[in-house]
């Protein structure tokens, strides 16, 4: 594959930082609010690593959002 913002995990990545910068968020407070490893949230947002339905329900619950937004958000990102 490609740049990592070419494939659905980078583009989950971009979103969740994002949603995190608005929610005016550090990586380590999403991450403890989530019940994640700091570093697994910065995984994420580099697109390194590829969350589970678990994980994506968590973060989800975190930034009060649904997890299906979350992905949608993503997908939309793919599309452009």
């Amino acid at each position: 594959m490609g740049r990592a913002d070419e494939t659905l995990d980078g583009a989950f990545g971009e979103v969740l930082r994002a949603r995190r910068g608005r929610a005016g968020l550090s990586q380590e407070a999403l991450a403890h609010m989530a019940g994640l490893h700091r570093n697994y949230v910065g995984q994420l947002e580099r697109g390194q690593k590829s969350p589970s339905l678990g994980v994506i329900a968590a973060l989800a619950r975190a930034l009060e959002t649904k997890p299906h937004l979350l992905i949608q958000a993503a997908e939309r990102r793919l599309d452009a």
